[in-house]
């Protein structure tokens, strides 16, 4: 009677645990303006297409980026542009449901993930620069099944309000 009753709670709580994966940063540049990019995942196109975030470190804001698919050893992504009620859909309350797309980028893993290289197109395709990436760290992220790169962000916002210092170590994208 015991052993059903383990193997049952284990079952319940392996359904329940989160999915833990490292969220691999990397820094580098999109044209000449430096960048830094955090993915949840590894850019492994066997894995799937990773989402993930970025920002040029003359700003500092995060740019979501969200997965478009993937073909062998390239994979493709969209980042959004920023929003205003007027630019974007919007509901009855004035909440953006539709985001308008921003730049495209085509990346291609070189050095089993190492480096990432390729390009990135402006919304209208009007203006394309390279991209060149280098992997600087990696963190633990746990992975939901409807994880959003915003929630890549929460790690940092728990750690300020736990009172604990963000390191290279702990989180290379936030420590940036």
């Amino acid at each position: 009677m015991l052993k059903p009753l383990l193997l049952a709670a284990g079952v319940a709580v392996a359904l329940v645990s989160p999915t833990f994966a490292d969220a691999l940063t990397y820094r580098g540049s999109i044209g000449d303006l430096p960048v830094v990019v955090e993915f949840a995942t590894a850019p492994d196109t066997a894995q799937g297409v990773p989402f993930g975030r970025h920002f040029y470190e003359s700003k500092g804001v995060d740019i979501p980026l969200f997965s478009l698919g993937a073909d062998g050893n390239l994979f493709l992504l969209e980042e959004k542009a920023p929003c205003t009620p007027e630019a974007c859909a919007t509901d009855d309350d004035g909440t953006i449901i539709v985001a308008r797309p921003g730049g495209a980028w085509q990346l291609e893993i070189l050095n089993g993930g190492r480096r990432l290289a390729g390009s990135w197109a402006g919304p209208d395709a009007s203006e394309t620069l390279p991209v060149a990436l280098e992997l600087i760290g990696s963190r633990l992220f746990s992975v939901a099944a409807d994880g959003t790169p915003e929630s890549l962000a929460q790690f940092a916002v728990d750690t300020v309000w736990l009172d604990e210092p963000i390191t290279h170590a702990s989180s290379p994208y936030d420590f940036l």
